[in-house]
C-alpha cells in the first residue's frame, strides 16, 4: 500500500464518520459525534482548501457527495427538502464553504432526479 491508497482509504472512512454524523443532525436534530473535532476539521479543509498541491481536496469534495448520494434525504416533498436544508444549515452554520457545497449538491441531485 502506498501513502495514496492509505490517503483514500482515511478519507472514505472519515467522510463515512462525517456522514453518518450529518445524517443524524439532519433527520433527527442531533449529531452522534464530537461535533467539535468535525468542525475543526473542515475549518481546516476550508481554511487550506487552496493549498493542496494535487486533486486531494476534490477528491474528499467527490467522496461527499458520492456518500450524499447514499442519505435517504430524496423525496419530492418540499417540506422535507427544506428541513433537510436546515438541517445543514444547523450542522454547518451559516457563512460556511461547506454548507454552500453540501446545499448546491442536494439541490442539484433533486433537480436531476426531477424531485425539485
Amino acid at each position: 500500500m502506498n501513502i495514496r491508497d492509505f490517503a483514500e482509504f482515511t478519507l472514505d472512512y472519515f467522510s463515512s464518520i462525517l456522514l453518518t454524523d450529518i445524517e443524524e443532525s439532519v433527520l433527527k436534530g442531533k449529531p452522534t459525534i464530537n461535533n467539535e473535532m468535525v468542525k475543526e476539521w473542515l475549518a481546516w479543509l476550508e481554511e487550506n482548501r487552496d493549498t493542496f498541491a494535487d486533486d486531494t481536496f476534490h477528491l474528499v469534495l467527490k467522496q461527499f457527495v458520492n456518500d450524499l448520494g447514499a442519505m435517504p434525504i430524496w423525496f419530492g416533498d418540499e417540506k422535507f427538502q427544506e428541513s433537510v436544508l436546515e438541517g445543514f444549515k444547523r450542522y454547518f452554520q451559516e457563512s460556511s464553504y461547506f454548507l454552500d457545497f453540501f446545499t448546491t449538491a442536494y439541490l442539484r441531485g433533486l433537480e436531476e432526479d426531477g424531485l425539485r
